[in-house]
């Protein structure tokens, strides 16, 4: 202590080591939790982006359909009778007025002959019985007879022809023997079914359409009709139906389409398409949709870094990709981390022109 109390110097050195080893302590413990307040700093997710430039698209009505044919008509036995001829078989095209099927006569021809020769008879008996009641010979019961006979005969005569003329039985228009209900040799009643004839010019595209679609099509609208085989056709409506069907709740139309060398067949499936007007719509994969939290169909795309989400309006789909109304003309849409962002958040946008290197940094 003495030793100290003549040293003072030798305190102060004491108390200068005392204080910096304090400040150095405390200058310890401040690193770690300023290097802690740095880790809690979390950069902004980086998602991959696409700006994808509108187009002027064609927005259509897509809907399924099969073909008919334009018309078809039974043809029916006017007579009874056996079948003596068929000129046409099955898938053979025919002419209006070809003949189909022949009847046997059944003696009608002589039967024709005999009483054409008994008109011949009254009426030179009417004639005479004109004259001689004109000159008194003859009184007005007679002469009301022989016209009775010429009329009676008369009738006989046109029934005859009739006969004869039904027991060929001909084309109503131009088409195809679909079915044929008879061979040479069957007999046939009054009313029987022998044949049936199809018309596959015009060809029919029937489809149905939903309610909220139907106030969009009209009679004589223009629509393009997509065979297997991507054969494209285009075509004309011509019938819209006027009353639902009451099990499906849609709306019948008609497409027509010419078809001259008949090379388009009925019972086919279709696709069709009718244009409505000119929107601007996007191209983009069905894997780029995703869904918000209440479970809608959307996509999400980044302004200013910033993720927004919003739902879609398909205009068509293609093989290869869907066309959506375009939402913004700055959006780009987010390719590659969609998933793991949601709408409102921050994120560093990295443009799809940038290498995989560049992402990863």
């Amino acid at each position: 202590m003495k030793t100290l109390s003549k040293n003072p110097w030798i305190i102060s050195l004491l108390l200068i080591l005392l204080l910096a080893a304090w400040l150095t302590s405390g200058m310890l413990q401040a690193a770690p939790e300023k290097q802690q307040a740095k880790s809690d700093v979390t950069p902004a997710p980086k998602v991959r982006v696409r700006k994808i430039k509108p187009q002027s698209v064609t927005q259509s009505i897509i809907l399924y359909g099969r073909t008919e044919p334009g018309r078809s008509s039974i043809l029916r036995s006017e007579l009874s009778g056996r079948i003596t001829e068929i000129h046409f078989a099955r898938g053979q095209r025919v002419n209006r007025n070809n003949s189909v099927i022949r009847l046997d006569l059944n003696d009608r021809d002589k039967q024709l002959s005999y009483v054409q020769a008994r008109l011949a008879q009254h009426k030179l008996e009417y004639k005479g019985s004109q004259s001689l009641s004109i000159k008194g010979y003859q009184g007005k019961a007679k002469l009301a007879q022989s016209q009775a006979d010429l009329k009676e005969t008369e009738a006989q005569v046109a029934h005859l022809k009739k006969e004869i003329k039904n027991t060929l039985i001909r084309a109503p228009f131009d088409g195809v023997i679909y079915d044929q209900s008879v061979e040479i040799g069957d007999y046939v009643s009054e009313g029987e079914q022998l044949a049936e004839i199809i018309d596959l010019n015009p060809l029919i595209v029937r489809g149905d359409v939903s309610q909220q679609n139907i106030h969009s099509i009209f009679v004589n609208q223009k629509a393009k009709v997509t065979f297997s085989g991507n054969i494209k056709k285009t075509g004309t409506v011509k019938y819209v139906s006027s009353m639902s069907n009451p099990q499906t709740n849609t709306f019948r139309i008609e497409v027509y389409l010419d078809n001259p060398d008949l090379k388009l067949l009925a019972g086919l499936t279709t696709e069709i398409e009718i244009p409505l007007k000119e929107v601007n719509a996007i191209k983009i994969s069905p894997a780029l949709f995703s869904l918000d939290e209440n479970g809608i169909i959307g996509i999400k795309w980044v302004k200013n870094n910033i993720v927004h989400f919003s739902t879609i309006n398909i205009v068509k789909t293609e093989a290869d990709g869907v066309w959506i109304t375009a939402i913004d003309p700055e959006m780009e849409i987010i390719t590659v981390g969609q998933a793991f962002v949601r709408k409102g958040d921050k994120v560093e946008a990295i443009s799809e022109k940038l290498t995989k290197n560049d992402m990863r940094s």
